[in-house]
């Protein structure tokens, strides 16, 4: 490496400290997170492929929170999709799964649509915003990880559009 392009590297570098250079891609105005997992049970056992989301329950917080549950019912939380953890704050929890099931064969429609039913596989109660019986308090002192158990399990037939 020449000595002209190691100077023109330390020059930009000191050029970007003193000026206020960042790589950091956060909006304006997001706070620090708190690393959070959530672990969504149903009848005791870890439920899988499910969307958990968390309201807010200050209106001037702005931030969407959520994450999908893996194979042991827990969920990453980011914040708009993208950042890891959530702000500190107290949150109602909302969690939903739907499962289609498709005919194995295809229906007499010529343009080759399979006609299925969709179920929803949670308790509408803890789909709701309003409704949800789960609450969980997001502080700097918690563990990372709040369990929420979404009752026994259901399946409830989607109305078609």
């Amino acid at each position: 490496m020449s000595v002209s392009f190691r100077l023109f590297s330390y020059l930009t570098l000191l050029l970007c400290i003193t000026s206020g250079c960042s790589t950091d891609d956060r909006p304006e105005g997001l706070p620090d997170l708190q690393p959070l997992v959530v672990k969504v049970l149903q009848s005791g056992s870890p439920l899988a492929g499910a969307s958990v989301r968390l309201i807010p329950n200050d209106a001037t917080n702005p931030w969407a929170l959520g994450g999908t549950t893996d194979d042991n019912g827990e969920a990453a939380i980011q914040t708009n999709g993208k950042y890891s953890g959530a702000p500190l704050g107290e949150y109602r929890v909302t969690v939903s799964k739907l499962q289609s099931d498709t005919p194995a064969t295809a229906s007499d429609d010529p343009s080759g649509a399979v006609e299925g039913k969709t179920f929803q596989l949670v308790d509408l109660a803890y789909q709701s915003q309003q409704k949800t019986p789960s609450t969980i308090s997001v502080t700097a002192e918690d563990d990372s990880v709040k369990i929420v158990d979404v009752g026994a399990a259901v399946k409830k037939q989607l109305p078609k559009l």
